[in-house]
């Protein structure tokens, strides 16, 4: 197979949004590829739930931003596209489009991705995905929390 024929079978952001959804089952994308990712645990729930939680009360009384629970897409590339579900994520405040939260995939990394590790996954897996975020410009330099003018 040629590269423009690979090139031509790799998936985009706008194809993974169109999927069926499947009960239990949730896809990514890795560089045009699609990753199907296995449903959680109660334990692995449960962590991202205390998460979630924490995170909110943290975050929203100190107006910051926002914090997403497991389930928002974020598009870390494009051509071929990239598209990460993680756990628990914040996107700060001034970051959030002047039309609101989007509402399909967020354009661009979180600010903070949480991945909860599951005694399944496969350290080079884990690694993969950080580095995604990591590339794509994840990363909060103003976790403190302090406003300014405080």
């Amino acid at each position: 197979m040629s590269a423009v024929e690979e090139r031509a079978r790799l998936l985009t952001a706008e194809v993974l949004a169109e999927l069926p959804e499947q009960p239990g089952v949730r896809y990514e994308l890795h560089e045009g590829k699609l990753v199907e990712m296995p449903g959680a645990g109660g334990i692995h729930a449960a962590i991202v739930v205390r998460l979630v939680l924490l995170l909110h009360q943290f975050v929203t009384s100190r107006r910051l931003g926002f914090v997403f629970g497991d389930g928002l897409g974020y598009i870390l590339r494009r051509n071929p596209d990239t598209v990460r579900i993680p756990d628990v994520s914040v996107v700060r405040r001034e970051r959030v489009p002047a039309a609101g939260i989007p509402e399909g995939f967020w354009p661009g990394a979180p600010d903070l991705a949480v991945e909860i590790v599951s005694p399944h996954d496969r350290a080079e897996e884990v690694h993969e995905r950080v580095r995604d975020y990591l590339g794509a410009g994840c990363g909060w330099s103003g976790c403190s929390g302090r406003r300014a003018g405080r």
